[in-house]
């Protein structure tokens, strides 16, 4: 059998599942991606609990049958998936400055993606009410000073200071997608501050 990239693919759901879901589909899917997390990704598991930190301590039942089949097969490790059969998937690096949410303590406002950044266009990141949650409202600050979400790079257009930040494709090159963290510039020590390298648009938030 082969099979396509689900980027390139449709998918067709029916108006009515036949199976029924204990506990509702959200538990039940959030379960199976944990247990799938456990036995098949490795150290990289940590990336998916950084954008769905209440799967880690959600109950996956017992995986050492799933675990121990994965070894009688001599199934490959995930980094040589991630190497052979998707080389060109971003992955984020497991050494980082800092991860979380990018917030103003004061009004209560997370920076959000809202789901929409694509590999086409840049789209704006706004904000919303912080709701801890991970998903959208989870950014991980580089070692290489960028900060990103999934495989996209938050940066600003134009030069001025209150420049609109936005979400685009990592480049490697770009200075507009460099951050500087400034812990001195707010007094309060629970909270710094990320300027631009260029614009100097800075964004507060909580560590």
């Amino acid at each position: 059998s082969s099979g396509i990239n689900a980027e390139y693919g449709g998918h067709i759901f029916r108006l009515k599942n036949p199976v029924s879901f204990p506990g509702g589909t959200s538990n039940t899917v959030n379960r199976n991606n944990k247990r799938l997390a456990e036995v098949w990704m490795d150290h990289y598991k940590q990336i998916y609990y950084w954008y769905s930190p209440g799967s880690e301590t959600r109950d996956a039942g017992d995986t050492s049958g799933r675990t121990h089949l994965r070894e009688r097969l001599g199934c490959k490790s995930f980094k040589w998936y991630l190497d052979t059969v998707y080389p060109d998937l971003f992955v984020p690096s497991l050494n980082y400055n800092g991860r979380g949410a990018i917030s103003n303590p004061t009004s209560n406002l997370c920076l959000d993606s809202f789901g929409s950044a694509d590999h086409y266009h840049t789209v704006k990141a706004g904000l919303y009410y912080c709701h801890n949650q991970g998903g959208n409202q989870v950014w991980i600050f580089t070692s290489e000073c960028r900060i990103l979400q999934g495989d996209f790079c938050l940066e600003v257009t134009g030069n001025r200071s209150r420049s609109n930040p936005v979400l685009g494709a990592c480049k490697k090159k770009s200075t507009k997608q460099l951050w500087s963290y400034d812990r001195k510039a707010i007094y309060d020590s629970l909270t710094c501050c990320i300027f631009h390298h260029i614009s100097r648009t800075f964004i507060q938030f909580i560590q």
